[in-house]
């Protein structure tokens, strides 16, 4: 943890520091030139997925829950944007605050698909339902000098509504023969994200059984990782992130 507490306090130091470089314009005007963005990996958690049969985690709309689900989990850990993917503070639809409130955790999260399916758009986009559980019990939190297991749930769902709003522009080709750590491309440009859990939306209402069934999913049929685990244990030692599955395939280039 304190590796990567330094790894992203000099990224940030040296982000900052590129900032604000004036651009002139024939206005007199002075610009920042937009910086690029630069990912900061985390060494000392991992995300591992998982699917249902039939359910391909390279598909586009996967592809992007996964990228959904990873950017969120580094937000929360480091309250850094330059831990999460390219294209996830503009997506995500709810306020980020660079340098925010941090929930710190170290280990592997173990995520699940289960469920993938064509949604209703009304200007005829593809749009799909995505649900996935969230495994954090072969997770830690520091307490100090020491660590403890994790106080979160032991698998939650997230359900989100991801829509392709460039409809007309087909998703990027991938090449999964290669695998790389995190996305090289921005994986969010083209989509919509709504989540299940906002208010008034239009797609997931636990009132509805097939979306009671969602939510009750990944408590009753999704037993944890980590047969043995319980909430707020301490640990002497805290787990290892192990290696991240499946990896990120490489977009093609071209048309």
């Amino acid at each position: 943890m304190h590796q990567t507490t330094a790894i992203l306090a000099a990224a940030f130091l040296t982000l900052s520091a590129g900032c604000g470089t004036p651009t002139e314009h024939t206005d007199n005007t002075r610009v920042a030139e937009p910086q690029p963005h630069e990912w900061v990996a985390i060494d000392d958690v991992s995300v591992r997925w998982t699917a249902v049969p039939g359910i391909d985690l390279d598909a586009p709309e996967v592809l992007l829950a996964r990228a959904f689900g990873e950017s969120e989990l580094f937000y929360e850990i480091t309250g850094r944007l330059e831990s999460t993917y390219e294209g996830f503070a503009e997506t995500v639809p709810y306020l980020l605050d660079n340098g925010g409130r941090t929930y710190p955790r170290i280990g592997t999260v173990n995520n699940h698909v289960f469920e993938v399916r064509p949604l209703p758009d009304r200007f005829g986009r593809p749009s799909y339902l995505v649900a996935y559980c969230t495994d954090e019990s072969e997770t830690a939190v520091p307490t100090g000098d020491a660590w403890k297991t994790s106080s979160y749930a032991l698998s939650h769902p997230r359900v989100l509504a991801i829509t392709r709003t460039g409809w007309n522009v087909p998703a990027p080709q991938v090449n999964t023969a290669v695998r790389t750590s995190h996305p090289s491309w921005n994986v969010f440009e083209g989509w919509e994200i709504r989540l299940g859990t906002s208010v008034g939306n239009d797609f997931f209402a636990l009132s509805k059984p097939e979306d009671r069934a969602l939510n009750d999913y990944c408590i009753l049929d999704h037993p944890p990782s980590n047969g043995g685990f319980a909430r707020d244990q301490p640990l002497e030692t805290p787990p290892v992130a192990q290696p991240s599955v499946p990896g990120w395939p490489q977009r093609v280039e071209g048309p």
